[in-house]
C-alpha cells in the first residue's frame, strides 16, 4: 500500500513533534522541527497544523534554492500502529491475515468516529510463515497529512510506517535484537533469518546502555526467547546516549554525522507484502 522508498528527504512525524530531514551523501541532516502543541481540535488536527507550518518553511527554503520541496512522510507508531501477528502456519489467505490484523487493532484503537473497520491496512506476511507484520492507518491521520502537504506546496512522495522504513535501512542485521527508537517509545524486535519473530511495540525508551541491556533481558524472558543473545543493534535518528563495546550493542544512526561514522548502509526492498 505504501511504497518503501528511502533516498529522498524525510518528514518524520512522532507523538511530540514533526521534523524535516534533508538527505545528504552521509545520511540525513535535521533542517527544522515543529512541536505538536496543545492547540484546539483533535490530535490529527494538531498534526496537520504542525506539518503545515514545517512544510511551509521547507517549501520557502526550497524555492530560494530553486529546487522543489519533495519528501517521504514517515509516521511513527503513535500515528501508524504496528502489530506483530502470530498467524501460526494455518492462515494462508490474505483475507484471513487481514481479518486478524483488523481485530488486533480494534482491540486497542477502535474509537467512535474513527473505527478501525475504515482503516487502511498493509501486511508483510508470506503464506506459511508463523508471524507477519501488520500496519494500520486511520483515514483521519492520512487526511491530516495529505491536506497539510497539499496546502504547503510541497510534494509528498510516499507515506510510510517509520519502523518499516527504518528497517529497510538496516537490512544487514538479520539475527538477534533490533531496537528502533521513536520519540515516545522503543520498538524492540527479535530477528531470525531477517524476519521479525517477536516484538514489543511500546517499550520504554532506554536512557543508557545499562537500561538498554536490562530492557532486552526483560524482553527475552517476556517473549520466551531461550537464547541469551542480549546484544544487538539500536537504531534511530540521533544518538542520545553512548553504547560501550562491552555492552554488545551497536548504534546505527540516521543523522548525517552518525551515518558517516558507521559507514553507508545498503538499502533493500522489503519482502513482498501479501496485502
Amino acid at each position: 500500500m505504501w511504497p518503501f522508498e528511502s533516498r529522498r528527504d524525510v518528514v518524520r512525524a512522532g507523538r511530540d513533534r514533526v521534523e524535516y530531514w534533508a538527505a545528504t551523501g552521509a545520511g540525513f541532516a535535521l533542517k527544522g522541527s515543529r512541536a505538536l502543541g496543545a492547540s484546539e481540535g483533535s490530535r490529527a488536527a494538531q498534526l496537520a497544523t504542525a506539518l503545515g507550518g514545517l512544510l511551509a518553511e521547507a517549501g520557502s527554503a526550497s524555492e530560494s534554492a530553486s529546487t522543489a520541496c519533495a519528501a517521504d512522510v514517515v509516521l511513527e507508531s503513535a500515528w501508524l500502529p504496528v502489530v506483530l501477528l502470530d498467524t501460526g502456519r494455518e492462515l494462508w489467505r490474505p483475507a484471513q491475515v487481514e481479518a486478524l490484523l483488523r481485530h488486533r487493532l480494534a482491540r486497542v484503537y477502535d474509537e467512535r468516529g474513527d473505527a478501525v473497520a475504515g482503516w487502511e491496512l498493509s501486511i508483510d506476511h508470506r503464506a506459511g510463515d508463523a508471524q507477519g507484520l501488520g500496519f494500520g492507518l486511520s483515514p483521519l491521520v492520512k487526511s491530516a497529512v495529505v491536506s497539510a502537504v497539499a496546502a504547503s506546496g510541497c510534494t509528498m512522495t510516499s507515506i510510510q510506517p517509520a519502523v518499516q522504513w527504518g528497517r529497510q535501512r538496516h537490512r544487514q542485521r538479520r539475527e538477534g535484537w533490533w531496537v528502533w527508537l521513536e520519540q515516545d517509545r522503543a520498538i524492540v524486535s527479535h530477528l531470525e533469518a531477517g524476519r521479525m519473530t517477536a516484538m514489543n511495540p511500546a517499550a520504554a525508551l532506554p536512557s543508557d546502555h545499562a537500561t538498554c541491556l536490562a530492557m532486552l533481558r526483560i524482553e527475552r524472558l517476556r517473549l520466551g526467547i531461550e537464547k541469551d543473545d542480549v546484544g544487538g543493534v539500536v537504531a534511530g535518528w540521533q544518538q542520545d546516549f553512548e553504547l560501550t563495546p562491552q555492552s554488545g550493542l551497536a548504534w546505527s544512526g540516521l543523522e548525517a554525522q552518525a551515518a558517516a561514522a558507521r559507514g553507508s548502509v545498503a538499502s533493500a526492498m522489503p519482502t513482498r507484502s501479501a496485502a
